[in-house]
């Protein structure tokens, strides 16, 4: 995998993990560490004026929403571990190119198996 160029392994990621294109996500954490999440990418967060956030608003009740979309350049800073973001992987028409499912517990080869 180390002779693949930046772009070939862009594309591999970009292959495999196929989502929305029009908005993903970005995790975040409190720097106290007491809370942790993802939220939507959007391109005017935190700005003077526009961003409902620096007056405690909500996201999803900002009229300003301006997500950023799913590129290269975002795609190769999470390669590098700059940053962590997550895709949204049920589209629009609630189809989806792949499955991702999390087992946790003593019981999780059990539930694997009967997710398979």
């Amino acid at each position: 995998m180390n002779s693949l160029t930046p772009q070939q392994k862009i594309n591999i990621f970009k292959n495999l993990f196929k989502g929305r294109e029009d908005v993903f996500a970005v995790h975040w954490e409190k720097a106290d560490k007491s809370k942790k999440g993802y939220a939507p990418v959007c391109l005017n967060e935190w700005k003077n004026g526009i961003c409902i956030k620096l007056q405690r608003g909500r996201c999803k009740d900002c009229k300003h929403q301006k997500y950023a979309t799913l590129d290269d350049y975002y795609i190769e800073r999470y390669l590098r571990g700059n940053k962590i973001f997550g895709v949204y992987p049920l589209l629009e028409d609630n189809s989806s190119f792949f499955i991702a499912a999390d087992f946790d517990g003593g019981a999780w080869k059990k539930d694997a198996g009967k997710f398979i």
